[in-house]
């Protein structure tokens, strides 16, 4: 939170392009969270924003939001593999917690550390928000 109140450029609003993409990062999140409240009982914050995360890690600029703002919504197969994804990042965070409380372990350093080096397997299936089929890692 310091490094975006400091920084007065850390994200900013240029073009219309922009921001597009800002409303369609609001657009991925609200149906990570409704992907991951329809699978689990409890840690849906933490793993929504995990999963957010390693998303975007992993695709980068291969990820197009513009296709997510064109549709006012992701496409059924990137919903279908959020909830892949979902699973697995619950899975990782489990692990990496060793017993801890997973909502309190994911509020730590560490835990990123942890699942930062974690990559989310490639889609099966054509997924028409991902551009490349070789993901940024």
């Amino acid at each position: 939170m310091d490094m975006i109140r400091d920084d007065e450029n850390f994200f900013s609003v240029n073009s219309n392009d922009d921001y597009k993409r800002a409303v369609a990062m609001v657009l991925l999140f609200k149906n990570v969270l409704k992907v991951v409240r329809r699978d689990f009982k409890a840690f849906q914050a933490n793993i929504a924003a995990y999963t957010v995360s390693l998303v975007a890690r992993t695709y980068d600029d291969d990820f197009d939001l513009l296709k997510i703002w064109d549709n006012q919504g992701v496409s059924q197969p990137l919903s279908d593999q959020i909830m892949i994804w979902s699973r697995a990042v619950w899975e990782k965070l489990d692990e990496t917690a060793n017993g801890r409380m997973v909502s309190e372990w994911s509020k730590k350093p560490e835990c990123w550390d942890g699942l930062s080096s974690f990559h989310l397997e490639h889609p099966k299936i054509q997924i028409p928000e991902i551009l490349s089929t070789n993901p940024s890692r």
